[in-house]
């Protein structure tokens, strides 16, 4: 065996080990993404599960399968005082 056929099966093996690892992870996002894409939404804050407070939390999924989480609180009026709904 010589060099040059010893080092174009290094590179042929580092360039389908790297395809093969990038395929897993893709596929793996996407098996996330599938399975967890309905709780991306907006939902509404409550109060002991039952009052609304104003308030709400949107989630929203990034590209690589994660989630990301903003919230927005209203701010009411109660005898002359600010309360955090």
């Amino acid at each position: 065996m010589d060099w040059g056929t010893l080092l174009l099966g290094g590179v042929v093996g580092f360039v389908v080990n790297w395809c093969w690892d990038e395929y897993k992870r893709r596929k793996k996002i996407a098996d996330v993404n599938r399975r967890y894409s309905f709780l991306a939404r907006r939902y509404t804050n409550l109060r002991n599960g039952t009052t609304a407070t104003g308030g709400t939390i949107e989630i929203t999924q990034n590209g690589d399968g994660t989630f990301q989480v903003t919230g927005s609180i209203q701010m009411a009026q109660h005898n002359g005082r600010a309360i955090f709904g």
